[in-house]
């Protein structure tokens, strides 16, 4: 009741194929997030080129990873592959929401200079460096 049998269970390398594909897309739509946040400043070219090497980089790291993933599979076994895929997808996570807060942070900091020099009220000058 409320179990399904399945005639053909999904394989090894089909769940770690949808896990990948998940977190590509968490990725993907992080580095998005931060490149909208970034484009609502105006002029900064170089935060968006910094952004999409990000990207490219991070897509990289994923494929790099997989290979290693299967390579481990082969050789070591299912249980040390589980403890390095739970350790990558950790490790990637932190790492992408390091570069978010990063690219944000750059992105205020740009959007601050730009303001900063086409206004020149009191409270700008101010704070402004």
């Amino acid at each position: 009741m409320g179990y399904t049998e399945y005639t053909n269970p999904p394989s090894q390398s089909e769940d770690i194929g949808r896990l990948f594909l998940s977190v590509l897309f968490i990725l993907t739509e992080q580095c998005f997030v931060a490149l909208v946040k970034v484009v609502i400043a105006p002029g900064v070219v170089v935060v968006v080129a910094v952004v999409v090497v990000i990207v490219v980089v991070v897509v990289i790291v994923v494929v790099v990873v997989v290979a290693v993933i299967v390579v481990v599979d082969i050789v070591v076994g299912v249980v040390v592959m589980v403890l390095v895929v739970v350790t990558v997808v950790v490790i990637v996570v932190v790492v992408v929401k390091v570069v978010v807060v990063a690219v944000v942070v750059i992105a205020v900091v740009v959007m601050v200079l730009v303001v900063c020099k086409r206004k020149k009220s009191k409270v700008l000058t101010k704070t402004c460096p």
